[in-house]
């Protein structure tokens, strides 16, 4: 009878974890909440891994279901509840008017064990407000402009390195180039070190920023858990990075700062900034190299990869629509001779034209798919019966807002004249947010413009794009797990001397 004890106690246990996990996943339906389909234990998600469907493309599914419902509706990540905003006034709530409810992001931190996750974009309350007040000076247009000469000496480097690669073979691998262009600008920027990506393939900064990216699908999955559950992530002390990553980071940043201590090196980059802040006599501005290494950290990461992908997409765009392409490049050459022929911070700044066509780049694909907030008091929704309950992840899915044909009438269709002034004013406010938006707007949102017009300058001054043999039409090779709107492979275009 032993045996019978032992198949009861096994089933009981089993009974009781699948009544446990149903009750959690019951929520929405307990609260009188719209919501969609849930997959047993691994929640809304589940489908992007039992159904090889891309988490960007299921949460697009996702969206879609619950604008047929409603303003907002219910999801779950794994058996914790969440809530996708959906109504753009909803959107401004979280974003601006009521943003102290909804400031932080809640993801997950290790400062401890794993001190680059302690980075302006995850932290939270009063640790994110004081350093955003320290890191905003570096990211003024005045700033822009004193580090602009850095970005266009190697935009002049990465123009020679494609024509030369142009000249041996007229189809090229663009996300590649576009890639080593954006990490020397962000290498050099951030650490004021001469990455040489362009010239040496195989440099350590491209291959450690490339594991930091493209990690493995399991990694997603991971991140998504301790996002969903950060008290056991820090009750078992665990790491979201790669150990070897974030030793190479570590040591980069220490052996900088050491070297301009030493010899008092002072520069027009965000590493002298942090450097500063490191070694302020006040308090309360203070920074720990860990801190100055997890800020420099995440400008490098989120300034290389999504500055180049953005880049990628569009010259895909502009080869695919070849009238537009020209046009773009007719008011570069207009607004150069008006300044003299000469490629300046104002003639860049002077280019409205470019400024749509990276725009509807963005609108079309936005690199963060989504963004994430957690309800800090409970909040009752503005003319609604329902309050978020303290502790409730909020979505607003970016990607689905930006292909959504109530804002965007057709919204795969490539078209920049979607931003001018009169076409802007005619939407509702919150329809385009590839930086995000408030006091949590992306603070390199000024950078990273800068670093794409400086570098489609340079190529669509002397190039001109067209589709090959090898071109996806449409795109393929979105990562399943990733939030990210990157390809895990490259995009090949012909490229043509002008």
């Amino acid at each position: 009878m032993e045996w019978l004890n032992i198949i009861f106690t096994i089933y009981a246990i089993f009974a009781a974890f699948y009544l446990y996990v149903k009750y959690k996943q019951s929520y929405w339906d307990r609260e009188g909440v719209p919501s969609v389909n849930t997959m047993f234990l691994l929640g809304t998600s589940g489908a992007s891994l039992i159904n090889r469907i891309p988490f960007i493309f299921n949460f697009h599914q996702v969206y879609k279901e619950l604008k047929a419902k409603g303003k907002f509706g219910g999801l779950y990540t794994f058996t914790s509840p969440a809530i996708m905003f959906i109504d753009p006034n909803l959107i401004k709530t979280v974003l601006v008017k009521d943003y102290h409810h909804f400031e932080d992001r809640g993801f997950y931190v290790n400062e401890k064990s794993d001190p680059l996750t302690a980075h302006l974009f995850s932290l939270s309350g009063s640790k994110w407000k004081n350093l955003r007040a320290k890191l905003s000076p570096t990211f003024t247009s005045g700033r822009m402009k004193m580090m602009f000469p850095i970005v266009s000496g190697i935009s002049n480097q990465f123009e020679r390195v494609f024509r030369e690669q142009v000249a041996k073979d007229s189809t090229v691998e663009i996300k590649d180039l576009l890639a080593k262009f954006t990490m020397d600008v962000i290498g050099n920027c951030a650490f004021g070190l001469e990455c040489n990506s362009l010239k040496d393939p195989n440099t350590e900064f491209k291959n450690y920023g490339f594991q930091a990216i493209y990690r493995p699908s399991l990694d997603g999955i991971k991140q998504a858990f301790l996002n969903a559950f950060p008290k056991v992530g820090k009750f078992f002390d665990m790491l979201l990075l790669n150990p070897e990553v974030s030793e190479f980071y570590m040591r980069v940043v220490r052996e900088t700062v050491e070297h301009r201590e030493k010899h008092s090196i002072e520069r027009n980059d965000f590493m002298n900034l942090l450097i500063g802040l490191k070694n302020s006599q006040s308090e309360s501005e203070k920074l720990t190299l860990n801190e100055v290494a997890a800020q420099a950290y995440i400008f490098f990461l989120g300034g290389f990869e999504t500055s180049s992908t953005t880049m990628m997409y569009c010259l895909y765009e502009l080869a695919l629509n070849p009238d537009i392409q020209e046009k773009t490049r007719e008011h570069i050459n207009q607004v150069l001779q008006k300044h003299n022929n000469e490629f300046t911070y104002e003639a860049m700044m002077d280019m409205p034209y470019l400024e749509q066509v990276i725009n509807e780049t963005l609108r079309k694909y936005p690199i963060v798919t989504h963004l994430l907030r957690i309800c800090k008091e409970d909040y009752p929704i503005p003319d609604d019966k329902y309050t978020v309950k303290k502790g409730t992840n909020v979505y607003i899915h970016v990607y689905s807002i930006h292909r959504d044909p109530e804002y965007y009438p057709n919204p795969d269709k490539f078209d920049p004249e979607r931003f001018t002034k009169e076409a802007i004013a005619s939407r509702p406010q919150f329809t385009f947010l590839p930086f995000g938006d408030g006091p949590r707007i992306c603070i390199g949102l000024r950078f990273a413009m800068m670093q794409m017009r400086v570098g489609l300058v340079a190529l669509l001054q002397s190039l001109k794009f067209s589709p090959c043999g090898m071109t996806d039409i449409p795109l393929e090779g979105y990562p399943l797990t990733m939030p990210f709107l990157v390809l895990e492979k490259g995009i090949y275009l012909k490229a043509e001397k002008i």
